[in-house]
């Protein structure tokens, strides 16, 4: 299965089940409440299977439109939107879901028979705007409630939050990972020559076209520092298909491919340089105030220090020794040797290799 849909089909299964169980347990907090609701008609019904079926059938179709409207406001169009303006537009859209999931399930109850023996008058009395109120501040409270899991979620990165949930790394724990150290070429030039805030924009939307490629790429981001991104792959993934190397020749197509973009907003090509290791990290919970999974290890320092020589050599991308020894018989790509350097650092040299996909040569 694609990355992205995979990733879409878990959310999705996620926001399901989760509305169905929010939807029912609303229900169950009804019944226990009811006497000080005093909502009629209400209280025969919340009692019966039909709420029951009611709350699933709900929850299903809520819990889909949820998933693909947050699917919908991750297109390129809409990530360029103020924090303001999306929560507008996604709360526009939640209303809609609403109303539509609300009508479609009443109408379903209505062919199964839900209102068997009531007039019409008795119908319309349970969807009362008392009832109707309660309904729309319950179902805003928990679209607040579900897009703050979402957010968080984002915040960590995919997956982290349900580790510091579980504490996998509240005790340090040993990883064998690859990591890459991906940086503007030129930057301080272009800031100067642009402006803070103009050069902000442009590494904005820069780190925008990361997303897709870290998705089906597999990759993990770590860190923004400045104009420079730390990525990171579990070993497994990083060397399957070459993930960890043609996430960098994918990226740099893609600016490529929205040349056109860049140049007519900010005069400017944007081309990033890489340097990447291989190698074991220890990774932690650190932080009271602001808690977040921390990487300790030299692999970290020796990337850095790797992409640092990339203009020296005149090269895109460079790696250690670690990484090429995994890569060495790889197909689709060819490696050089660029020598050994004394990084600052490290006490002993360190081999250092270029890589570029076979059939390109491609100088920064």
């Amino acid at each position: 299965m694609n990355v992205k849909l995979k990733i879409f089909f878990e959310e999705w299964l996620f926001l399901v089940l989760l509305w169905i169980v929010f939807m029912n347990m609303g229900t169950l907090f009804y019944i226990g409440v009811e006497d000080y609701l005093c909502l009629g008609e209400w209280e025969e019904y919340a009692s019966s299977w039909f709420a029951y079926f009611e709350n699933t059938i709900f929850g299903f179709i809520f819990g889909t439109l949820f998933a693909l409207i947050n699917r919908i406001s991750d297109f390129r169009f809409f990530r360029r939107l103020s924090f303001g303006r999306m929560i507008l537009f996604r709360s526009f859209l939640y209303l809609l879901a609403f109303l539509f999931t609300g009508s479609f399930s009443t109408f379903l109850y209505y062919l199964l028979g839900a209102f068997d023996g009531k007039t019409w008058q008795q119908i319309a009395d349970m969807f009362s705007p008392e009832v109707f109120t309660i309904g729309l501040l319950f179902m805003g409270i928990l679209v607040i409630f579900t897009n703050f899991l979402l957010q968080v979620n984002k915040k960590f990165g995919m997956g982290a939050m349900w580790k510091m949930v579980i504490g996998t790394y509240h005790k340090p724990k040993d990883e064998l990972r690859i990591f890459m150290f991906l940086d503007l070429k030129g930057s301080t030039s272009i800031a100067e020559r642009m402006g803070h805030n103009l050069y902000s924009r442009l590494i904005q939307d820069c780190f925008h076209e990361l997303t897709d490629i870290v998705i089906a790429h597999k990759a993990e981001i770590y860190q923004y520092v400045g104009d420079e991104v730390v990525l990171t792959w579990k070993v497994k993934d990083g060397l399957d298909k070459l993930n960890c190397i043609q996430f960098y020749f994918k990226y740099c197509q893609r600016l490529l491919d929205r040349k056109s973009y860049f140049m007519n907003k900010y005069q400017v090509q944007p081309e990033f340089k890489a340097g990447m290791e291989m190698g074991t990290v220890t990774v932690a919970e650190v932080g009271e105030i602001k808690r977040e999974i921390a990487y300790h290890g030299d692999v970290l320092n020796t990337a850095a220090r790797v992409q640092g020589k990339c203009n020296e050599y005149g090269k895109q991308v460079l790696i250690a020794e670690s990484l090429e020894e995994a890569l060495r018989d790889a197909k689709g790509i060819r490696i050089e040797s660029m020598g050994e350097e004394l990084l600052r650092g490290k006490k002993e040299k360190v081999k250092i290799f270029s890589v570029e996909e076979e059939g390109k040569v491609v100088e920064v």
